[in-house]
């Protein structure tokens, strides 16, 4: 840890916090990363050795006792409401909006109230051994939960809780500090079981003297780190988080604390310990899941002190946590426990994602394209349901978990926008606004032609609003400028066995889908048999860049197992008598949108071409906001954060702030 990246900062309650930071490089995020006990900042430095060089911002302080840190010796002082403020002190001192928590031990406890205060400042949080630890609803009975965990479990857990709060504590541990040393970073975890948690047998291996020497994951000059910063700041201050958590010393603040903000709502990793006495897995995925809805659990096998004894794995696990944060990706993408089905109208199941708006918000309606599911969108379903925005995200029909009828007569336009409508009853949703993308926006171009009381406005990303079209060739000019130019991948798809060849070859059908550049789509994909030629040959360039490794695994998981035959009939209505009879039959007058409307253009979308969609706004929605945005066709892909801020500001804009 360069001792140059220190500084210290007086906050506001008059503490002086002594902290490592490393400001981000290279679009990355800020780190907040937070010790337990008895360590320092200095605990966290093989972390720093693997992110500082990749240009993550670290911000790493010596917490309230520890290090550099100031050291009060009241226990008031030590509320995690208190210190939760301090770490937004710190935060505001270097201009730091939002960071990824990070937390272990005490450090976890810290991260969890400053969560249930400040939630948003924080894309994300991961949890390390301790998990997220809800406010407490009740007062501790040391004596009480000792017995009660021993009856149990045949482990007392807390037995060295009850010593740190005896008035010598500190001076035997000062005076003994190997010993004190050697048993809170034991080589074997079973260590604890005998000589931590049960009543007295930590006072007693401190007080004699025992030591065992170093474990074999800790080098001599790590000991000597760790030893000496204890010896120089002593425990007497330290050991005051033991004594505001028997003596119920949060408690009064934790009333405070609305029901609602127990509960995570951001992406959490949870990275528990198999091994750990004290802080058991068993116990922390029981406040994961009750508490953390999008939290995705991952247990190591090794004992308390993780970021040591499994250094590069926890390395590996927190690079992908952040990293799937940081680009809008939930870490659980879309939690399975919020889907439903739903029997529409016409028959068939609809398989649907949705979290209830709360706070005053309206619910989004997000319709996906061609050749997705409702998983095209959990970038953002991340970032607007933990703001108290309702989704709603179903599969449309062929995709996903939603029925795959294979007659294309039954694709229509009208009868999907009335299958959504239906979704919305079903999900109790009097008005929504919709979002739509691809064949998705098609379909909420019928919405607001049909069922435009259910809304409280529009957004197209990449395809405008359609009119209504009586012919393939009408169809195709309202895309293109050009009409013939988009038929080429139609017929393509439209054919009947289509599918036999996508489905055989199914890494070159997603990746002449999903391009590694969007030009490709000009030579491969409009063209008439150029789309045939690329998918019969299997022509692979990888997934894009914009792609994370995950996201294509599901992709493709997902169109292996659902099939493309039911989804190609979206192309195969396109030529059929229903489609062109339905959208005859639309009564002319409907064709104006009258909601507010905010229309994402995609400048390098080669068959949803800008000047079209732009064009059709001008005549059927004049009043609309239109965004050009310099990318291919999955703007909510490739534009992530960019889609996500235009989308929200509009939303502002009609008062959903």
């Amino acid at each position: 840890m360069d001792t140059a990246l220190y500084k210290d900062k007086k906050v506001s309650r008059g503490f002086t916090y002594h902290y490592f930071y490393h400001p981000a490089t290279l679009g990355q995020p800020t780190l907040l990363i937070l010790h337990g006990f008895p360590s320092s900042s200095y605990g966290w430095h093989r972390q720093v050795e693997y992110f500082r060089p990749k240009g993550y911002g670290l911000l790493i302080p010596d917490l309230l006792g520890a290090g550099d840190t100031e050291k009060p010796e009241d226990p008031q002082a030590f509320r995690m409401a208190l210190i939760a403020r301090d770490l937004i002190d710190l935060l505001d001192a270097e201009g730091l909006d939002k960071v990824v928590g990070i937390g272990h031990d005490w450090g976890s406890v810290v991260l969890s109230r400053t969560a249930n205060l400040f939630q948003d400042r924080f894309h994300a949080f991961i949890w390390n051994v301790v998990a997220y630890s809800p406010p407490s609803h009740q007062r501790m009975d040391i004596n009480a939960a000792i017995a009660r965990l021993q009856s149990l479990t045949g482990n007392a857990r807390y037995g060295y809780w009850k010593w740190y709060n005896e008035d010598d504590a500190y001076e035997i541990c000062d005076k003994n500090i190997d010993a004190f040393v050697q048993l809170a970073y034991p080589e074997s975890p079973e260590i604890w079981l005998e000589w931590l948690t049960p009543p007295g047998k930590a006072k007693q291996w401190t007080e004699e003297n025992r030591q065992l020497g170093l474990p074999s994951w800790l080098t001599q000059d790590e000991y000597n780190k760790f030893r000496d910063t204890l010896a120089k700041g002593g425990l007497k201050s330290y050991l005051n988080y033991y004594k505001v958590a028997v003596r119920s010393l949060n408690y009064e603040d934790d009333q405070k604390i609305a029901q609602d903000a127990w509960v995570i709502q951001k992406p959490t990793l949870f990275v528990a310990a198999k091994y750990d006495a004290v802080a058991t897995p068993a116990m922390g995925k029981a406040n994961i899941e009750k508490y953390v809805p999008q939290a995705k659990i991952v247990e190591l096998e090794c004992g308390h002190w993780v970021q040591l004894e499994q250094t590069e794995r926890l390395n590996e696990l927190l690079s992908t946590g952040i990293t799937h944060c940081t680009t809008g990706l939930a870490m659980v993408a879309m939690n399975s426990a919020l889907y439903k089905d739903t029997t529409v109208t016409r028959g068939f199941t609809y398989h649907y994602y949705h979290s209830p708006a709360s706070a005053g918000k309206p619910t989004l309606l997000f319709l996906h394209g061609y050749p997705s599911s409702s998983y095209d969108w959990h970038r953002q379903v991340e970032y607007f349901q933990p703001q108290g925005y309702g989704v709603l995200v179903p599969d449309c029909l062929g995709s996903g978990g939603t029925s795959k009828p294979d007659d294309p007569d039954l694709f229509t336009l009208v009868a999907l926008a009335q299958d959504v409508a239906d979704v919305l009853d079903a999900a109790r949703v009097d008005k929504a606004v919709g979002i739509g993308h691809d064949w998705g926006s098609a379909v909420l171009s019928r919405l607001s032609d049909l069922h435009a009381e259910r809304f409280e406005g529009f957004v197209w990303l990449a395809l405008a609003y359609i009119p209504s079209f009586a012919t393939v060739k009408g169809l195709a000019r309202l895309l293109s400028p050009t009409g013939d130019d988009a038929l080429g991948y139609w017929r393509y798809f439209a054919d009947k066995d289509a599918y036999l060849e996508c489905e055989k070859n199914v890494d070159s059908f997603i990746q002449l889908l999903y391009p590694v550049t969007p030009e490709l789509w000009k030579d491969w994909f409009l063209p008439v048999g150029k789309t045939k030629e690329w998918i019969e040959g299997d022509r692979q360039m990888g997934r894009p860049h914009w792609m994370t490794q995950e996201e294509y695994r599901t992709i493709r998981d997902t169109l292996a197992r659902s099939g493309l035959k039911s989804p190609n009939m979206y192309y195969g209505t396109i030529f059929s008598n229903a489609n062109a009879e339905s959208e005859s039959k639309i009564p002319r007058e409907t064709l104006a949108v009258r909601r507010p409307v905010l229309f994402l253009a995609a400048t390098r979308d080669a068959v949803c071409v800008p000047a079209a969609g732009k064009s059709a706004m001008a005549q059927y929605a004049p009043h609309a906001k239109v965004v050009e945005i310099d990318r291919g066709h999955w703007l909510q892909f490739e534009a992530t954060e960019q889609v996500n801020k235009e989308l929200e500001a509009w939303l502002g804009s009609l008062g959903f702030s």
